[in-house]
């Protein structure tokens, strides 16, 4: 979708960002989020299932966010 946003903002005359920065920040927000819910999560429940499903999210979203940049390099 990001991609998509991208050239969508370039057809309508705005700078796309094809280098992904804006991925990559997003990603690192989606990081503050998961943290934040993580502490409410573990405040709330005395179930750990909950906590750690946060937690694998969590983990996907730190990867993709480390390896995009260059994973994607491999492409270009």
């Amino acid at each position: 979708m990001y991609l998509v946003a991208q050239y969508f903002r370039e057809r309508e005359g705005l700078e796309p960002n094809w280098n992904l920065d804006g991925l990559v920040k997003i990603y690192k927000e989606i990081g503050i989020v998961n943290k934040c819910m993580w502490k409410r999560l573990s405040n709330a429940s005395s179930f750990d299932a909950n906590v750690n499903a946060l937690i694998v999210l969590s983990a996907f979203g730190d990867a993709l966010r480390f390896s995009l940049k260059k994973d994607l390099e491999k492409f270009v």
